[in-house]
């Protein structure tokens, strides 16, 4: 197996890391730090100076000093630097049983010597006893300082050499042996940060061995060892059990927890193991009495409390689970006994050249490219550990189920608020001792969470506290301010909480009692029966308001810009906070799409680790292996060889998958866009637009084939490979890549994946690949929006009326196929032609007749519409017409005293000259001087105002000229409005021209 190259650290001249480590002995509380290996250089060509660079490593066999000096052996030969060469080593293995340090000095070429320091810094003599405690020490060491994939721990210390300690069977027995015989010292070690205090089977020892034992899946030899231990301790069988549980043998597990509880019925970690089952079978009623015996059993422990608190969670008991949440003991997180030493003078981090890949180059990741803005560097949440870490998750699951404004509601029902307790004060009378004064002035009597007061505090500190705590709160909120670029213009539908009344944690607590067991006799609605928030759990609330806060400011601008067609931009490594803020808030399938963001500016562990999550639930055992693929190859590029978690995945993938299947995947080398993750076929593209290589479409085999008779018949007479593979492959690439991306997303419902615009020749593309994938039915459910903008677009946006018009007639839209062939009836010059390619399908040659045939038709139509019109002017011209003032056609008027009878009446003449003027002037009459387009004719008749003409009046004769030209107009401005100017894609598509059923667009409705 190849190597991992060796980070090198340069020691200042002024301190020696080693002189360090041993002044620091005395401060080591459990583990200790990783391993220390010292090594002092010399140029080859002289002997005078000296060089002592150092680095750490954890999974070295430390069971003699024969294998330690065996590993300081394989670090003389450095091909980075044949400059100098290694005179000698130190391996430094703490020894956290015995609390010394072991070391192993080897001089090159020369002698080995073995000791150990104490914490005082003397020199000892080191026995087999501290060889064998040492051993075991390593291999947790190894356990608890490997990463979990996301990258967090190796950026963490720098220069970290990382081994598998267990690679054989051997190597498994030789650590099983020791953990036997120093098993119940195991509380020496200490325990994880939840554990209030170590015991024999809540310990660093414990928790190794479980991991090692879950991570190998080496259940026998699990069940072997605590069978044994069990014969020793009745207590031991908790963690039998969950042996028993992880190797699917649950049976077992349920018959050995009865059997130990009823021996010892308040050991709580055997109740504990009991609930958590029962609760995951989702039998909650029956997890509930045991977790409140556990909670019995042992109070003063963070892990009980919170497993009672799930399980109200379970039942949706959510004011309980609150104060349940509220009642538990939290404890100040304890890190890991980290190194602690000076900068390096110089680092020298060689890569080997294997490990020299874009596709995992993170070296993106600088200052100047990852700016990240303050309010996300801000989000407190991230850098929760421990207790505090699973409160706040039990808080957020709780969120998620019932929302932010319900949460407030219950909690101000369980919870004594600020406002309540002012008003209660100013009305309580003095010395009242009702259930809320007492617990307020923390009297003698406990309080119901289990955090009192001390004593000596009055009304004056509780008022001088709630002040106090509003105030730094506001401050903080200040300081933290809102975002630049989101807040300002965006107001999130996040209520802020009001403020409670919390109460300090004292050094000392009395011991909680779990809450009511029937949460209908809680009386919230009255003051004296609410309870004090601790002032974590309130500010816990504050945290996640403010995560709710960035989210909501988060979807809501990236909802604005998708509806704009508009990038939004972050840098990689907000998209990674974004990522663990939505995976914080149970938004999974929100906290992919934020590192799939990240990963396609630059690869992040990180963000990798969180898409492979998704495909483990999910099941995409493909993209498992890629990510872990990449995932493995970034951890062996920065000396890390041993990742539990990773190889957790691994084996469970290759139990699922099968070792053979794996071994002839390539994952990394195929590019699959997932249309939905569970398909089981691949349509191989060609390529899509901008990205010039082969990948692949996962898609459903049964939706396609229902969607489409011609990809079924394809995979029906797959054959070979294609027909047996998982998932079934099926060649596309000589198709269009884009519009089978489109139409893929279109039959799997994908709507949030189709874009809200698309090009007029995208759209003529998927209108040409649904015909010959004969799914033109199911596409044309989704392509009505596109149509619809492309209709109403800008006059300047170009678009092939041909094309859009064949689009409309293959996707079966017959709306759009009126409007789109009424445009180019109305809009394209009178004696233009429908172009048709000469190779056209025959359907296009005949639309083109058809089209110039209805243009030709509505043009003889408006020169009968303008005859309705130019007839009441002739009219006014002709003989029969002519009369005198005041006097019917015909008739005569009686002669006057001189004997004359009057003049002939010209206002009727007058009027037809005004209007048949104004026709004119507007270019409607005559036909010789019409507009070049239909379209401006009918646009112009629309707009024509008949002109005013008072001489009317002079003759009551004339006055019918007016009126029968006014209502001539209003007639055709009617029938122009309701006339069906396109053509019927119904009609088109029947024989003979006229369908022979009900048209689905009406003929004579007005469009616009």
């Amino acid at each position: 197996m190849v190597q991992t190259s060796v980070p090198e650290l340069y020691e200042d001249e002024q301190h020696s890391v080693v002189e360090i480590r041993t002044d620091s002995l005395q401060t080591l509380r459990e583990l200790g730090p990783p391993d220390l290996v010292h090594l002092v250089k010399q140029p080859v060509k002289s002997t005078t100076k000296q060089i002592g660079v150092y680095h750490h490593v954890t999974g070295v066999d430390a069971s003699s000093s024969a294998s330690l000096a065996a590993y300081i052996n394989t670090l003389t030969y450095q091909p980075h630097d044949k400059q100098n060469k290694v005179i000698s080593g130190l391996y430094c293995c703490y020894n956290a049983f015995s609390r010394v340090d072991m070391r192993v000095q080897v001089q090159i070429p020369g002698t080995v010597e073995s000791y150990c320091v104490d914490e005082r810094g003397n020199k000892l003599e080191a026995t087999e006893e501290h060889w064998l405690e040492t051993y075991l020490c390593s291999v947790l060491r190894a356990y608890s300082y490997a990463d979990n994939g996301s990258g967090d721990t190796i950026k963490r210390i720098i220069g970290v050499r990382r081994f598998n300690p267990i690679t054989s069977t051997e190597q498994e027995h030789k650590f099983l042996e020791a953990a036997e015989k120093l098993f119940f010292s195991g509380w020496q070690l200490g325990s994880d940060p939840e554990i209030q205090v170590p015991n024999l089977v809540s310990n660093h020892l414990t928790s190794g061995l479980l991991h090692y034992i879950k991570t190998s899946g080496r259940y026998m030899s699990g069940v072997n060892l605590f069978e044994k231990l069990r014969m020793r301790d009745p207590e031991v069988a908790s963690l039998l059990a969950r042996v028993y549980m992880m190797g699917d043998e649950e049976v077992k597990a349920v018959k050995l927890l009865h059997d130990v509880i009823e021996e010892l019925p308040m050991d709580y970690s055997l109740l504990d193991c009991q609930a958590e089952f029962c609760n995951r079978k989702g039998r909650s009623d029956m997890a509930l009495d045991i977790a409140k015996r556990s909670v019995i059993a042992a109070p003063s422990e963070f892990g009980t409390w919170a497993r009672l608190a799930e399980i109200y969670v379970g039942m949706e008991e959510w004011d309980l689970a609150l104060l349940t949440l509220n009642s538990c003991p939290m404890f100040t997180y304890q890190d890991k006994d980290a190194p602690r030493l000076p900068e390096p003078a110089r680092i020298s981090l060689p890569l080997a050249p294997e490990t020299m890949c874009d596709e995992i180059d993170d070296a993106g990741a600088t200052p100047e490219v990852d700016t990240v803005h303050p309010t996300l560097r801000r989000l407190a949440a991230g850098n929760y550990k421990g207790t505090f870490h699973k409160a706040y998750v039990l808080l957020t699951e709780i969120t998620k189920k019932i929302g932010w404004d319900q949460l407030l509601r219950i909690r101000s029902q369980v919870f004594v608020m600020e406002e309540e307790y002012r008003n209660e004060k100013q009305h309580a009378p003095g010395g009242s001792r009702n259930a809320s004064t007492v617990a307020l002035r923390g009297r003698e009597t406990p309080q119901p969470n289990g955090h009192g007061e001390p004593l000596e505090e009055d009304h004056r500190d509780s008022e001088d506290m709630i002040q106090s705590e509003a105030d730094s709160e506001a401050t903080d909120l200040q300081a933290n301010g809102e975002p630049s670029a989101a807040a300002s213009h965006l107001d999130p539908d996040v209520s802020k909480p009001t403020h409670t009344i919390t109460v300090r944690s004292g050094d000392e607590t009395p011991q909680p009692q779990p809450p009511d067991n029937d949460p209908s006799h809680q009386q919230y609605t009255q003051f004296q029966h609410k309870r004090l928030c601790e002032r974590w759990l309130d500010n816990l609330f504050m945290v996640l308001y403010e995560d709710l806060r960035i989210y909501t400011i988060w979807r809501t601008e990236a909802s604005q810009y998708r509806q704009q067609q508009l990038a939004y931009k972050k840098s990689a490594e907000e998209w990674e906070i974004l990522g663990e803020l939505a995976e914080r808030l149970h938004h999974p399938e929100e906290a992919v799409e934020a590192w799939q963001s990240c990963l396609s500016m630059r690869f992040s562990p990180k963000a990798m680790r969180g898409v492979l999550d998704l495909y483990e639930r999910k099941g995409d055992g493909r993209n498992q292996l890629g990510a872990l693929i990449r995932l493995v190859a970034w951890q062996y590029r920065w000396y890390s060889e041993f990742s539990p978690d990773l190889l957790y995945i691994m084996r469970r993938l290759i139990e699922e998958e099968g070792a053979v299947k794996l071994n002839n995947a390539d994952p990394v080398a195929e590019d699959v866009v997932d249309i939905v993750s569970d398909g089981d076929v691949l349509l191989g593209l060609g390529g899509l637009a901008g990205i010039q290589k082969e990948l692949s479409l996962r898609v459903s085999g049964r939706v396609i084939s229902l969607a489409s008779p011609v990809l079924r018949e394809k995979l029906y007479h797959a054959t070979g490979a294609a027909k047996n593979d998982y998932p079934r492959r099926l060649s596309v690439k000589d198709e269009d890549g884009d519009a089978m991306l489109l139409i893929s997303n279109i039959i799997h419902l994908r709507n949030d994946k189709l874009p809200p615009r698309l090009p007029a020749e995208m759209l003529y593309s998927v209108a040409i690949l649904s015909e010959k994938l004969q799914c033109g039915i199911a596409v044309s459910r989704a392509t009505s929006p596109w149509f619809d903008r492309l209709f109403n677009a800008p006059a300047q946006v170009y678009v092939d009326m041909c094309r859009i018009i064949e689009a409309t007639m293959l996707l079966d839209e017959p709306i759009f196929f009126a409007r789109f062939t009424a445009r180019w009836i109305m809009n394209e010059p009178l004696d233009s032609k429908f172009a048709v390619p000469p190779t056209a399908h025959f359907r296009m040659k005949t639309l083109s007749l058809q089209l110039q045939q209805r243009r030709q038709s509505h043009i003889q139509a408006l020169r009968a519409d303008l005859d309705l019109l130019v007839d009441c002017c002739s009219l006014a011209f002709a003989k029969p017409s002519e009369h005198y003032i005041d006097y019917a056609p015909g008739m005569l008027p009686d002669p006057d005293e001189q004997g004359r009878t009057g003049s002939i009446c010209r206002v009727d003449e007058g009027a037809a000259t005004l209007y048949l003027g104004a026709l004119r002037d507007e270019r409607i009459w005559p036909a010789t001087v019409w507009r070049p387009t239909l379209g401006e004719i009918v646009e112009a008749l629309k707009k024509f105002t008949i002109p005013e003409y008072d001489d009317c009046d002079k003759c009551e004769f004339c006055e019918g000229v007016k009126a029968k030209f006014s209502l001539a107009v209003t007639m055709l401005k009617s029938m122009h409005a309701s006339r069906m100017w396109g053509l019927c894609l119904d009609c088109f598509r029947a024989e003979g021209g006229l369908n022979s059923g009900e048209c689905r667009y009406e003929h004579a409705k007005a469009r616009n």
